[in-house]
């Protein structure tokens, strides 16, 4: 054991050459005949003699002498023992850190024994009785078990260093299998800085992480090399990083050592060389390449030229036209060759009214100046207008301007969805604008209905009386004429308000529009020419007839007016059809099948600052008296309470053309348009309830009811009415009421009515415009609507008719 202490101790402390076979050889032989005499002993007692009883002491023990061979035993083990603490002692004297902690803990279990065995072979143990040599022994061996696995005596292995590795230059760093750091030289220490003094014993990774992957890659090999960089701002360093294996006899890697070296001055001098060189050859190719990419640059330019989408013109000082790039024939539809060498002043490209600007623009560009995105009006080949948005910039040589450079881009449908977005954002505006007008109008049509029917009742009513002068009968029918008038005025308010009260059906407007024309030959003068076109096919909307021909006669007679010194007034009928995606005529119209009226002339037109003010409510251009403002306003409302639209078309000096569309009714069959006129007709004694909120307006309604031979029951609110209605409910035959009343309005009380008794006859009188369609003022229960004012022929045959009815 001894001497195996002694190999592992040459081995640790570098002096591996010492362990020749001739030494193991040597070393090996007093062990060997040890054990030989020990075995034999009993022969001779060369080791041990016989054993004594030694009575001495409070135990009885058993002690032999030692013989020769014991003693010459002895002492080569505790020379072998002896020399290898000379050694471990001289390696602790000068080793570093940590060999010097291994060195001390084994020279320290190397004396234990040494220690042990002089006690008790002298005879001074302290412990008599007690044999210290195996104790010595074992706490030898169990600290160095704990050197092994504590200190890694076993892996890290010294070497000799500091004759060789401490000198260098470059920085040696040795790694065990492990790749754990178990030395590093001055120059390494310094590269890593505040973590060298915990190097030793740390995975290399801990301090240079990427220097693993190195390993991984080029462990194996011997001498393979990478540059690595160290250090942060001016202290950055290159190193030339090499890593070479260390094996064992069995070719098995133990470490590994790296070495670096920097190469910092090195590698600047050869980026120096090579920039220097670089330099050279650039300013050798320079010359080669200006030359080449003068011929590239014109390639280059004449591929943009003939491939560009936009059209690329230049322009000389005479305005002539120098070169146009192809795609001048995809956008006019010229080809390059029949513009080039021409002024453009001279052709028809440019529209008349943009030639001046276009002219004014080169000159400035010819001055030196720039043009961007000047707005010009192009004329195609085959006649279409085109928008192009064009940028001139100068060509410039030798210090002078000596062309145009211009892009031209066409931007027509750009600017057109700009007017057709501008367009519909002004008809918004006007027509909120029309709606805000429509409402008021609406509000105030009720008062004033009910105070004109008051003054035709009356003007009717004292027309009657038998004593009257024949010129008061002339001021009552004034009276009565003016206020007849009034009404109607009022009723053009409430259709522009899109409020009057409509009788729709399925209508072909076909032969509505052929017995109009029909009326116009009669009509107008002869200096006006009325057609009407339309192709054999039928025109059926859901409309109301009367309100139809009261659009149709207002649109004509605006045409007659602007046409005092005659021309042509054209009707014209047609189908059309708005698919899913398609623009529509107006951007309100939704998909679908449509109705399209247009009403033309060749008047004088409208000038373009009165357009906007056409369909407002009393905004006329004729002289006073000839028109009140509200026919086109009449006309707006009709349209859109048929859910509708309108457009216009003027120019002036050349005429006016209204459009309006209507949606399309697929009905295979409309039944002929009647026209019944019928005759006033007395009452039959029959007992009325007239229900008016109206003071003056009950009166005259009573009043006109009992000359009609009307017994008539009044109440000034629904709660009234149902008041009358419960004290004469057997004798009252019909129920004429206003709708809009305080407490109760006469829908709501026909209601309550019903319920008490089913079969009850109701009529409404109102001034108000109808929001409700009449249909569903039938479903509850109101049979007939007179609106006010009205006449009292009128008034008598309606409520004649629903008395009448079963």
């Amino acid at each position: 054991m001894i001497a195996t202490w002694l190999v592992f101790t040459f081995q640790y402390t570098g002096r591996e050459k010492w362990l020749t076979r001739r030494t193991l050889i040597l070393l090996s032989i007093d062990p060997i005949l040890t054990l030989l005499l020990v075995l034999t002993n009993e022969a001779h007692g060369l080791i041990w003699g016989p054993p004594t009883l030694d009575i001495e002491g409070p135990f009885l023990t058993l002690a032999r002498p030692h013989g020769a061979g014991f003693w010459i035993h002895a002492t080569y083990s505790y020379a072998l023992l002896l020399t290898t603490a000379f050694l471990l002692a001289q390696m602790l004297v000068r080793s570093r850190h940590l060999y010097r902690r291994q060195a001390r803990l084994l020279l320290f279990a190397t004396s234990l024994p040494i220690l042990g065995s002089a006690l008790m072979i002298f005879g001074i143990n302290p412990l008599r009785y007690l044999d210290l040599a195996p104790l010595s022994f074992t706490a030898a061996s169990l600290m160095l078990t704990w050197s092994l696995f504590r200190l890694r005596v076993g892996d890290i292995v010294p070497v000799a260093r500091d004759a060789v590795v401490e000198s260098m230059s470059d920085g040696v760093i040795v790694l065990d299998e492990q790749n754990r750091i178990v030395d590093l030289n001055g120059v390494a220490r310094l590269l890593a800085g505040h973590a060298a003094p915990e190097a030793i014993g740390q995975s290399v990774g801990q301090i240079w992480p990427d220097w693993l992957d190195l390993i991984e890659r080029h462990g194996e090999e011997n001498g393979i090399g990478e540059q690595v960089a160290l250090g942060e701002g001016r202290e950055r360093r290159v190193y030339d990083w090499r890593v070479s294996p260390i094996v064992d006899w069995v070719g098995r890697i133990t470490s590994r050592v790296i070495v670096l070296r920097d190469v910092t001055e090195r590698r600047e001098a050869e980026e120096g060389q090579r920039k220097a060189l670089a330099a050279r050859e650039k300013a050798l190719a320079e010359a080669l390449q200006a030359t080449r990419a003068l011929r590239e640059s014109e390639e280059k330019y004449r591929f943009h030229f003939e491939n560009v989408t936009d059209v690329m013109y230049s322009v000389g000082p005479d305005f002539k036209i120098l070169d146009i790039s192809p795609s001048v024939e995809r956008v006019l539809g010229y080809k390059p060759e029949e513009l080039i060498g021409r002024p453009f002043q001279d052709l028809n490209v440019v529209a008349a009214d943009y030639l001046e600007a276009a002219a004014s623009d080169t000159m400035r560009v010819l001055a030196g100046e720039r043009v961007d995105s000047s707005l010009y009006g192009f004329i195609a080949k085959d006649g279409t207008d085109r928008i192009g948005e064009v940028s001139g910039a100068p060509l410039i040589r030798d210090g002078q301007v000596i062309a145009v450079i211009s892009v031209a881009r066409d931007v027509t449908e750009r600017v057109r969805a700009e007017e057709a977005l501008k367009e519909s954002e002004e008809r918004a505006q006007q027509q909120s604008r029309l709606a805000a007008v429509g409402q008021l109008a609406a509000g105030i049509a009720h008062d004033f209905n009910n105070i004109i029917a008051t003054i035709i009742v009356y003007a009717q009513l004292l027309s009657k009386a038998a004593d009257l002068s024949i010129k008061d009968r002339e001021r009552l029918a004034v009276i009565s004429q003016q206020a007849k008038r009034a009404g109607n005025l009022i009723e053009q308010i409430l259709d522009f308000s899109r409020r009057s009260m409509l009788e729709r059906q399925p209508l072909d407007l076909l032969p509505l529009l052929k017995e109009l024309t029909q009326l116009l030959d009669r009509t107008l003068p002869e200096s006006i020419q009325v057609a009407l076109v339309h192709e054999p096919d039928e025109y059926i909307v859901h409309a109301d007839p009367t309100r139809l021909q009261q659009v149709m006669m207002n649109l004509v007679i605006n045409a007659r007016d602007a046409m005092s010194k005659g021309g042509e007034l054209c009707i014209r009928l047609d189908q059309i059809q708005v698919q899913p995606g398609e623009t529509p005529p107006l951007p309100e119209m939704e998909v679908g099948e449509w109705v399209q009226v247009t009403v033309s002339d060749t008047g004088v037109g409208i000038p373009p600052d009165v357009l906007p003010h056409i369909y407002e409510p009393f905004f006329t251009t004729k002289a006073p008296g000839q028109g009140s403002g509200l026919g086109l306003a009449q006309v707006y409302g009709i349209v859109r309470q048929h859910e509708g639209y309108i457009d216009v078309a003027s120019e002036v000096g050349h005429g006016t053309a209204f459009t309006f569309y209507l949606p399309a009714l697929p009905i295979p069959q409309v039944e002929p348009l009647m026209l019944e006129v019928a005759e006033p007709v007395q009452g039959r004694g029959e007992t009325l309830l007239l229900v008016e909120d109206d003071l003056a307006a009950l009166i005259a309604l009573r009043d006109t009811l009992e000359t009609l031979n009307y017994k008539v029951l009044t109440a000034c609110d629904g709660q009234a009415a149902m008041e009358v209605f419960e004290r004469h409910a057997d004798d009252i035959a019909l129920v004429v009421s206003d709708l809009v009343m305080p407490k109760m309005g006469g829908r709501e009380l026909v209601r309550e009515l019903k319920k008490t008794t089913p079969y009850l006859k109701a009529v409404a009188v109102t001034g108000y415009a109808l929001v409700d369609d009449k249909q569903e003022l039938k479903q509850d229960g109101i049979q007939e609507v007179v609106r006010k004012p009205f006449e009292v022929s009128d008034l008598a045959e309606i409520i004649r008719q629903v008395l009448g009815a079963e």
